[in-house]
């Protein structure tokens, strides 16, 4: 999620999904001084901080550098796809899974955790948000969702949150879903695009539009976060625009990969 308030290298994060401000180091294949450090497979110069781009297997690309083939797709979309009602469910994801749901799935990332906006909720005990969080989990297997969970750490908090990668989600249940856990905003994403809707508050409707992904360091300290089947911690935030506040477009258009 991003916003540029300088261009080339800072990324801040809003409220609520994100808060975070992230410099990106790239290195070089080589040493270009006796001085520079060893950065993963490439080298910095001293005292940089390293950011080794998160969780590759040895031997094997980082994960979002994975080029997943037509089967691979289809056997991710039969894997998420959504079910009739009740029958919907928690479902575990490889590194390579999650490489295809941010480029070509359609999801959508909603929490039932403290709404930072609402005195009410910020009354609720750990309890009280724990007990929401099972009722929202409930709520998407009784809709048929197939569902990951995953971490948000945003602003010092931990949060749980439940990736919903549902090939035919619809976004109107969703934006609901966040109106009814009284959260300032939900995600929905459809092919490499997405919106941030806001479903309470004085902008309720309007949506924040972008497209894309950061995959982040394994150090980064604000994030979400997916534990894949694969043995990998995968952290990763999603662009928008936060520039321009809009009316919450209806229907996605898929974002064209060439």
């Amino acid at each position: 999620m991003l916003r540029s308030s300088s261009k080339e290298s800072k990324k801040i994060y809003p409220p609520r999904w994100a808060r975070v401000l992230a410099i990106s180091t790239a290195g070089d294949d080589v040493p270009e001084s006796g001085d520079d450090q060893r950065c993963g497979d490439s080298f910095i110069e001293d005292g940089l901080e390293c950011h080794k781009g998160g969780g590759a297997p040895a031997g094997g690309p980082a994960w979002h550098q994975f080029q997943p083939d037509e089967a691979a797709v289809q056997a991710f979309r039969q894997k998420v796809a959504r079910r009739p009602p009740g029958q919907g469910g928690p479902v575990g994801l490889s590194s390579q899974d999650i490489q295809i749901a941010l480029t070509q799935g359609k999801y959508a990332l909603l929490s039932a955790g403290r709404n930072p906006s609402s005195a009410e909720d910020m009354q609720l005990s750990d309890e009280q948000i724990a007990a929401r969080s099972q009722a929202l989990q409930q709520d998407l297997v009784g809709s048929g969702y197939m569902f990951t969970p995953s971490i948000g750490k945003y602003g010092g908090e931990i949060e749980d949150s439940y990736l919903v990668m549902a090939h035919e989600a619809e976004t109107q249940e969703v934006i609901a879903l966040g109106q009814k856990y009284n959260q300032d905003s939900i995600i929905v994403a459809d092919g490499g695009n997405q919106q941030m809707i806001f479903t309470t508050g004085q902008n309720a409707g309007q949506a924040h539009v972008g497209s894309g992904f950061e995959p982040l360091p394994d150090e980064a300290p604000e994030y979400t976060r997916i534990e894949t089947e694969d043995g990998q911690s995968v952290k990763f935030s999603l662009n928008f625009d936060w520039d321009r506040l809009q009316r919450a477009i209806a229907k996605l258009f898929r974002r064209v990969l060439v």
